[in-house]
């Protein structure tokens, strides 16, 4: 079969999100197949012993497959247990979900080699933008709608570049392939000299430069969609009534400050406002600092809110409940340390 009818044939029985193969090294073809289907291939350490795939398709032997559909069969199940405990974790994470949305984020993990929580909140962020938003006019500090507007714009214009540099990519690619005919119907000795022509090496450098080029492109513009997965986020706790708080960095910021819940960077170890009563930090020798000056501390790993640039949106409410947690744990302590105390006084 032609590359063309594999696909045709794949096709018609549903979209695949990897490709497996039971040799090693891959096949050219199994290659190309997984490039048109842009999947992830399944290879592996070896080529697997005959004994292994009879053993893997025994359920399948009254069946009477050929040798080659049975090494493809083998394969497959091969890669399904390989993937066998991915997929249990995901249909633990995602049990609260549709099952149309269960197999979305499947396909993105396993395809994409993502992480599960990630691809899930981008799912459930999906889900949510397809119902219809409040009228309501939400003002804040930071216009984030105009931010991801001007982001996607950006996208948008860096995507076409992308497109530009991979034409160019395909012409360079095209007339190197000229030259490479030409070269095959020389002698080895007249191939090997043109080869270090100046003019196939300045073709080979361009074409190189245009592949270094398309990745870093690639590389911005995932960084944009990140960003702008971001901003959504925020707009999204926003409407749900979260506040946003800023990460101070310096005495000014910490002065100028009108909150009662202060957030502050890495290591910044200053007294802030008197009307200051909590304050949000990363690190345990940060949380000491304040401590030791009477102020109520929470780490902000401990909190479950989104952190975007200098930026932190939380339910004011879920940082009152951290530090009930936290009081009610050291009272716990307390008393637990008293009655062993106790009890060691009354055994003596």
């Amino acid at each position: 079969m032609s590359l063309g009818d594999i696909i045709e044939f794949i096709l018609k029985n549903g979209k695949p999100v990897i490709i497996a193969t039971d040799v090693n090294p891959v096949p050219s073809l199994v290659k190309k197949v997984s490039t048109a289907f842009n999947t992830r291939l399944n290879i592996p350490e070896s080529d697997l012993p005959i004994r292994k795939k009879n053993r893997l398709t025994q359920k399948y032997a009254d069946k009477n497959i050929s040798d080659h559909s049975k090494d493809a069969l083998a394969a497959a199940i091969q890669a399904l247990k390989d993937e066998k405990n991915l997929i249990k974790k995901i249909e633990k994470k995602t049990s609260d979900l549709e099952k149309e949305n269960t197999r979305k984020v499947m396909k993105k993990v396993i395809k994409e080699e993502k992480s599960i929580t990630k691809v899930l909140n981008r799912v459930i962020s999906e889900e949510k933008e397809k119902v219809e938003p409040d009228d309501e006019k939400i003002n804040v500090d930071i216009d984030w709608e105009k931010r991801s507007k001007r982001l996607e714009k950006e996208l948008e214009r860096k995507e076409k570049e992308i497109e530009r540099l991979k034409n160019y990519r395909d012409e360079l690619k095209d007339k190197i392939e000229v030259k490479n005919d030409k070269i095959s119907g020389l002698s080895s000795e007249r191939q090997k000299e043109i080869d270090r022509t100046e003019e196939v090496k300045k073709w080979k450098k361009r074409y190189e430069n245009a592949l270094k080029n398309s990745k870093k492109k690639k590389d911005k513009i995932k960084r944009l969609e990140d960003k702008i997965e971001n901003f959504l986020s925020v707009i999204e706790r926003i409407k749900r009534g979260e506040k946003i708080y800023r990460l101070h960095s310096n005495g000014d910021e910490i002065n100028d400050t009108e909150e009662s819940i202060l957030f502050v960077q890495k290591n910044v170890k200053l007294n802030p406002p008197s009307y200051v009563n909590v304050v949000v930090v990363f690190k345990d020798e940060d949380k000491n600092f304040y401590e030791n000056k009477g102020i109520k501390t929470v780490l902000i790993d401990d909190l479950e809110g989104l952190l975007v640039e200098d930026y932190f949106v939380i339910d004011k409410e879920k940082i009152i409940s951290q530090l009930e947690d936290e009081n009610d744990s050291f009272i716990d302590w307390l008393m637990d340390y008293r009655e062993r105390r106790d009890d060691r006084k009354n055994s003596k």
